[in-house]
């Protein structure tokens, strides 16, 4: 069950928006969203256990990072940017 998820909060010229999850958080609904919100970011960033579905294709105009948060190295797009965070050195607060 995803908790509520608070409002977006800025960080100087960042948009913050926090999505929840327990299991079952799909990926793919938070990059449309991203995409088609106004400005359009120019970069998202997801953070993830990597246990999600991924959108097939880039969406047009804007880049997209996953931050995978422990050993799940697959399912990854080939187009998007990954970074590996080990789990011991992310917690947060």
């Amino acid at each position: 069950m995803a908790e509520a998820n608070p409002p977006p909060r800025r960080f100087g010229d960042f948009e913050i928006i926090e999505r929840l999850g327990r299991g079952g958080t799909d990926t793919q609904v938070d990059i449309e969203d991203a995409h088609h919100s106004r400005p359009r970011p120019d970069v998202a960033i997801v953070l993830t256990d990597g246990y999600t579905p991924w959108p097939d294709t880039p969406p047009p105009g804007m880049r997209v990072v996953a931050g995978i948060i422990g050993d799940n190295r697959q399912g990854v797009p080939e187009w998007m940017r990954t970074v590996h965070i080990d789990p011991d050195d992310f917690r947060l607060s």
